[in-house]
């Protein structure tokens, strides 16, 4: 049986990968960003808008996210929502579920936009819960020239017109 010599065999393992030293970075992800006027929520009861009239009061508190390679030309992105809900004075119900949207664009174009919910129980003396969504995944095709990062991901919170212009107003008084 022949011999090999340490550099045939070093040449032979490095064309398996053993010795493959070429760095490896992560892949560029998508923007990730939240919609400024749908980031939070106050819910009243409808007889008023006085603090005694807070059903439901929450916020996004964060959006956790990774990207790795996904298949071939592909970078795959998951995510998770995250919520910080407060029982209002007005409630009459110990449970709250709160709707959002994950919206995907290409360049300007929506391409992917998805309603989800998160529901949490506020146990009896606890008025605050912090509530995390399912974790979402999403695929992204990438190519030599167009990289993740032409994507953008928006997150916000499914309002209805009312929440939406308490958020408005909110935000001019600033």
């Amino acid at each position: 049986m022949p011999r090999l010599s340490a550099l045939a065999m070093l040449l032979t393992l490095s064309g398996c990968g053993i010795f493959d030293t070429a760095p490896k970075f992560p892949p560029i992800c998508p923007t990730l960003g939240l919609l400024d006027d749908a980031a939070d929520l106050t819910r009243f009861n409808g007889s008023g808008r006085d603090i005694t009239d807070i059903v439901l009061d929450g916020r996004i508190t964060a959006v956790p996210a990774k990207c790795v390679r996904g298949a071939k030309n592909q970078v795959k992105t998951t995510l998770q929502v995250k919520l910080s809900v407060a029982r209002g004075t007005a409630a009459t119900s110990r449970q709250a579920t709160i709707g959002y949207v994950v919206t995907v664009l290409d360049g300007e174009t929506i391409i992917d936009q998805q309603d989800y919910a998160i529901t949490g129980s506020f146990p009896p003396n606890v008025e605050r819960l912090d509530l995390s969504g399912p974790e979402i995944t999403l695929l992204f095709p990438v190519t030599a020239t167009k990289t993740a990062a032409a994507y953008k991901i928006f997150i916000s919170l499914r309002l209805t017109p009312d929440e939406l212009a308490t958020n408005r107003k909110r935000g001019q008084r600033l």
